[in-house]
């Protein structure tokens, strides 16, 4: 499962799960648990046992927030969700772009 060698079965999931995140939009998933499901669904066509546990590990995804630096809130306005980001040792908004970029140099490490 894991291109990883040695660990744990959960330290595999956990990087599996985390090597799923291509760009910020995949990474927004992880902040809804419905969302991450759909996602999952769609990434790679589960058994359910893959999915409970890859659900399980979505906490371990979301939580690479403090490591990419990105916090990531969602305001209900009259129109609909509105996402917003923020740097996390800022706590300004930051645009989509930026937080894109903040995540790339985080990718290769899960692929």
């Amino acid at each position: 499962m894991s291109k990883r060698k040695g660990g744990t079965p959960e330290e595999e999931l956990e990087d599996f799960a985390k090597r799923m995140i291509s760009d910020i939009d995949d990474f927004d998933a992880a902040a809804d648990a419905d969302t991450w499901m759909e996602f999952v669904q769609d990434k790679i066509d589960p058994s359910p046992g893959q999915l409970d546990a890859l659900i399980t590990h979505r906490a371990d995804v979301w939580s690479m927030q403090f490591d990419v630096g990105v916090g990531r809130a969602a305001y209900e306005r009259t129109w609909g969700e509105q996402k917003v980001y923020t740097d996390a040792a800022t706590g300004r908004f930051i645009s989509k772009t930026t937080a894109q970029e903040k995540l790339k140099p985080f990718i290769p490490r899960f692929k």
